[in-house]
């Protein structure tokens, strides 16, 4: 009471209140419209996913309908011949039969056979090509880690590209098909000039940095340069700059 008597008599304690009470309620209707906002957000994306996929049921209730229709059709008109049958395979067994001039069970057990063939060569064919991909992936790695021999800084046979997998489908070795594209590569980019250290220590008889065009040439010549650790150390480091 003392307090309502203090806010009546005291116009700021009142304005105060005021204030405070305002702040609150616009606090809230920014937090209930942000609510509805984000909401509706969502709504809108359910309503899409919901729209995709009751189109995709209608079509495929479509195109179920559409078979049932025709697999009706044709049993009804064979039926205009006294083809008779629980379902469709057997009508059309009857009808085969007749036109074959072979008992209903010589063509159903015809069928039968023909579609476990079919499910043999299915099942036979998906357990090559699992077999082939497994084998597939074992050269791959096997190719990775003789070219990681030449070059450790390929992580992975996918980044050298389509030209590799190209040349590998022609028949190429993956030493060689690696080798040329290093080769097209190091014709191709700009060597980068050496920093102003590295010049200056060359100028004194020491090399700091190799282009890839010296090192196939070194590889190429067998050079026993090769064989320094100082010197296959700096080659490395050169090759993150190539």
């Amino acid at each position: 009471m003392e307090d309502e008597v203090l806010s009546v008599n005291n116009p700021e304690v009142a304005e105060t209140e005021t204030d405070v009470q305002e702040s609150g309620v616009k606090e809230q209707e920014v937090t209930e419209t942000a609510t509805v906002e984000e909401s509706k957000e969502r709504d809108y994306q359910r309503d899409a996913d919901f729209a995709a996929m009751r189109r995709a049921l209608e079509a495929e209730q479509a195109k179920n309908a559409r078979i049932e229709r025709e697999r009706d059709r044709l049993a009804q008109s064979l039926g205009y011949f006294d083809f008779k049958g629980k379902d469709a395979d057997e009508i059309a067994d009857a009808a085969e039969a007749h036109y074959r001039g072979k008992t209903v069970d010589e063509i159903r057990n015809e069928r039968i056979a023909q579609q476990t063939r079919i499910d043999a060569e299915r099942a036979r064919d998906a357990e090559l090509e699992y077999y082939k991909q497994r084998e597939i992936e074992r050269v791959m790695d096997a190719d990775l880690k003789r070219i990681q021999k030449i070059d450790p800084t390929v992580k992975s046979i996918s980044q050298l590209g389509e030209r590799y997998f190209n040349m590998i489908r022609g028949g190429i070795d993956a030493l060689d098909a690696f080798n040329a594209i290093r080769a097209s590569d190091s014709m191709t980019k700009v060597t980068p000039p050496p920093e102003i250290g590295k010049v200056n220590s060359s100028e004194k008889g020491e090399k700091t940095y190799y282009t890839s065009a010296e090192v196939d040439a070194m590889i190429a010549s067998e050079s026993k340069d090769l064989d320094n650790p100082e010197v296959l150390a700096k080659i490395r480091k050169s090759m993150t700059k190539w």
